[in-house]
């Protein structure tokens, strides 16, 4: 199926069942309104940003979070148990890359309605959030690298998956070890400074300290593991192949 076509067809599903897509991602919104209130206490020490600036921090991190987390692996794990990724295997990179752009389809809906919802719950108990020009220019800059630098290592836990067929639950520990000491709860500055050089860091806490104060710091590092992910998908790829031709694939 053409990838412009699923795209439409799957925004199209979420519209006409709305209410399931909210109710599905309760716990993504709840995850949210606990990390937005843990912030918020820990702002109110430091008073590093204006209750507005938190506010608007939370908001992007809920649009991050709504894309981490799912059932693509756990999904992937079970075709691959009944055979049924078999026909794909000899081009593996286009059934990942198809597989990678459904679930895009299917998050970026879901990730608008968790923003506004969560936006609305702020503005209710909380305040209005900071936003400008040079704000969402910085975040239609950083956000969509910020998502494929998470689709690559995605990618390659999938690659992953086709090798060692179980792999969800490790996927499932890096990405919560994201959300904890990434700046999914809170900001990156409260952590020790050995923490700058993980991964985790530039998936969360640096893209947005970025949109809010446009710093991105340790960008260089960020860099490296851009470039250290492609560079791992490229091998795994090969080594796919590989293996499939001596199974007789």
């Amino acid at each position: 199926m053409d990838p412009f076509v699923l795209f439409k067809k799957t925004i199209f599903s979420h519209t006409m069942y709305l209410h399931e897509v909210v109710l599905s991602n309760l716990p993504v919104l709840v995850q949210a309104l606990v990390a937005l209130n843990i912030g918020v206490y820990f702002n109110s020490i430091s008073s590093e940003f204006l209750l507005s600036q938190i506010i608007t921090y939370y908001l992007f991190t809920i649009i991050i979070t709504t894309f981490q987390r799912g059932n693509l692996l756990r999904e992937f794990e079970a075709e691959i148990a009944v055979g049924g990724v078999a026909n794909y295997l000899i081009r593996p990179i286009n059934f990942i890359y198809f597989k990678l752009f459904k679930e895009f389809s299917s998050k970026i809906y879901t990730s608008l309605t968790n923003f506004f919802l969560l936006l609305i719950i702020s503005i209710i108990f909380f305040t209005i959030p900071f936003f400008s020009f040079d704000l969402l220019l910085r975040a239609v800059i950083i956000l969509p690298i910020t998502l494929i630098n998470y689709f690559l290592i995605l990618a390659i836990f999938m690659y992953l998956c086709l090798i060692f067929e179980k792999i969800s639950d490790l996927y499932r520990i890096f990405g919560m070890s994201a959300f904890f000491i990434g700046g999914g709860v809170i900001q990156t500055s409260y952590f020790p400074d050995f923490f700058n050089y993980l991964p985790q860091q530039f998936l969360y806490g640096r893209p947005i300290e970025f949109i809010l104060n446009g710093q991105l710091k340790n960008f260089e590092i960020g860099v490296f593991y851009f470039v250290l992910w492609i560079v791992l998908i490229i091998l795994l790829n090969k080594y796919t192949m590989k293996r499939l031709e001596t199974n007789g694939g």
